[in-house]
């Protein structure tokens, strides 16, 4: 469910981690806003921060993200930094009083986030960056189910990333993404983005999936997932190799569905989710696509 968020004048954001999904998914998004004020951004890496601070023009920077959870000023947190620092982070921000807006994944186990849940305050507002169900067509479709759909019998959505999405993109991107310097902040562990892109797409791209059916079809009560490596042949890359999961749900209405992620691809990205409804239940009997 989404909550309004009323704000009597401009929301005061604070940002912490100026790395890749800042400028790529949020720089231009805040720019855009227009009941956002960016106030601060805060990062370890004096290069992120400098370039990220030419950018976007925020009132203060800072070196570190608790000193930004400390000033008074900071309405709404941003938190865009490394997975696992995702829920100390939150944790810290809904202390200090923020309303907080989290990257996915949330965290990057089940007992964290469940942790965190039940630490959110009654009057803050957590939110997770599942930007999908805002798009125009799933939001029709979500109006459009509501209205005349009826009850969702089954489910199916698939979501493939592309081999050639960010080697395209990445290097033309205008103003360019800058290089961070030596005080980037990585967590203790193997690193999963360098080395394990099993678990690395997973938490960056199931959290899509698995969002978007939960707000057109209701809860999930189930969940069964499968995994196998896969051979994508030559695409130019010096790794051929990929990895596709199969998702069953169960849903708390007693649907059903099936979900497919699939990364990478050789062509081009895309994703697509289908609710099917029993047939007279209205003037588009069978399903909808988003």
């Amino acid at each position: 469910m989404t909550t309004e968020f009323k704000h009597p004048e401009r929301i005061r954001l604070g940002v912490i981690g100026c790395g890749p999904i800042t400028l790529n998914a949020h720089a231009d998004a805040i720019a855009k806003t227009e009941n956002i004020l960016l106030h601060a951004i805060a990062d370890r890496d004096e290069t992120l921060l400098a370039d990220m601070s030419c950018r976007l023009r925020p009132a203060r920077t800072y070196r570190d993200g608790e000193e930004l959870l400390n000033d008074p000023r900071v309405d709404l947190v941003l938190i865009a930094v490394h997975d696992r620092f995702h829920v100390p982070l939150a944790r810290k921000a809904l202390a200090a009083g923020k309303h907080v807006l989290v990257e996915k994944p949330l965290g990057v186990t089940v007992e964290e986030c469940e942790q965190l849940r039940d630490f959110l305050p009654g009057n803050r507002i957590l939110a997770v960056g599942c930007n999908r169900r805002f798009l125009p067509g799933v939001r029709a479709t979500k109006k459009f189910l509501a209205e005349e759909g009826g009850h969702v019998i089954s489910y199916t959505s698939h979501y493939y990333d592309s081999t050639f999405r960010h080697a395209v993109t990445q290097p033309n991107m205008f103003p360019p993404a800058v290089q961070p310097g030596a005080n980037v902040l990585k967590p203790r562990g193997p690193d999963w983005k360098a080395n394990d892109r099993r678990a690395y797409n997973w938490l960056t791209h199931a959290p899509h999936l698995l969002d978007l059916a939960r707000h057109l079809v209701g809860p999930i009560s189930a969940v069964r997932a499968t995994h196998h490596e896969v051979a994508l042949g030559s695409s130019g890359r010096a790794s051929a190799g990929g990895h596709a999961w199969r998702l069953d749900l169960r849903f708390a209405n007693a649907a059903f569905g099936q979900s497919l992620l699939l990364l990478p691809r050789p062509g081009e990205f895309e994703e697509d989710s289908n609710c099917t409804v029993p047939e007279g239940m209205s003037d588009h009997a069978g399903g909808v696509n988003t």
